[in-house]
């Protein structure tokens, strides 16, 4: 009986064992197939339905978030470690980028490239008071200080996925 019992606990053994191995091939075989396109970052992106990144604006007219792929020019990425990245709309207005769950990251020297997004758009209405607050903290002159008068309107997107192209 101790013979047989010692027998099934080696075979229960070696089957975990297999499992486990045959899990990591495939989630190896995932991730591989991912690193192997240079220019792909987070989750793959289908591309259909891809909007110009101007017309965020539009598309959150009448709600603060959206879904969305976007492509655009890169205006700025985190020279720390690739952790965000700026889109250029035209008319010294970007959508800042980061990514969810902090799960990924880009290279820092893709500035001036054209990039799709995909990931949950927002915007938010940043007061007089909060932008006075951020020029004094980056140390802008009384003056530049006094000259923010209106609100703004700012733009992101909290990415599952980057491809450059």
């Amino acid at each position: 009986m101790k013979k047989l019992l010692a027998l099934l606990t080696i075979v229960a053994l070696f089957t975990a064992c297999e499992n486990s191995q045959e899990k990591n091939a495939s989630t190896e075989s995932t991730e591989t197939t991912t690193q192997n396109n240079p220019n792909v970052f987070g989750n793959e992106i289908i591309m259909e339905k891809v909007a110009d990144c101007r017309r965020l604006p539009g598309l959150l007219d009448s709600t603060t978030s959206v879904e969305i792929k976007l492509i655009g020019s890169i205006a700025d990425v985190c020279q720390a470690s690739g952790c965000w990245l700026d889109l250029d709309m035209g008319d010294n207005q970007f959508i800042h980028v980061t990514f969810k769950d902090e799960a990924f990251v880009v290279p820092k020297d893709i500035a001036g490239k054209t990039a799709i997004i995909e990931g949950i758009g927002t915007k938010e209405l940043i007061s007089v008071d909060m932008q006075k607050k951020a020029a004094k903290s980056e140390g802008l002159s009384q003056k530049e200080i006094d000259a923010i008068t209106s609100p703004i309107t700012e733009y992101s997107i909290e990415a599952t996925g980057v491809t450059i192209k």
